[in-house]
């Protein structure tokens, strides 16, 4: 149910703010952690991979988003 929802919100924010847009990230990330927390790791690795990439070069590489990804992507992978 979570993950339809926050689906829904990723696929607006993508159509409205743009694929890199910090919020639409925030909302990919979130998504990712739902994955994640419903042990659909595949799923979870690549979208928090393609996260992490985006946010890597539309932040920085240390931007405080960005590392929190980074960390979020090696908790998943354990």
């Amino acid at each position: 149910m979570a993950a339809r929802l926050l689906r829904s919100t990723l696929t607006d924010c993508e159509r409205v703010l743009g694929p890199t847009h910090p919020d639409t990230l925030t909302s990919r990330a979130n998504l990712a952690h739902a994955y994640h927390t419903a042990r659909r790791m595949t799923e979870a690795i690549t979208l928090f991979e393609r996260t992490l990439a985006d946010c890597e070069q539309s932040l920085g590489m240390r931007h405080p988003m960005t590392e929190t990804v980074r960390d979020s992507l090696e908790a998943v992978r354990g």
